[in-house]
């Protein structure tokens, strides 16, 4: 998690930071991933489904 944030801050491509968390998202599961990122679930939910949250 922490290398997709690090890249995403070094390039500001939200659409491959989008990409890379429906991957984490659908590997790992939502409610981890929010606990991990400390984003709101809906957001995150948002997010994933293309909509700008983040």
């Amino acid at each position: 998690m922490t290398e997709i944030f690090q890249e995403y801050s070094e390039n500001n491509d939200s659409g491959a930071l989008l990409a890379s968390l429906r991957v984490v998202v659908r590997v790992q599961g939502i409610i981890q991933v929010v606990e991990q990122i400390g984003m709101a679930r809906r957001g995150l939910q948002k997010a994933s489904a293309g909509e700008t949250a983040i």
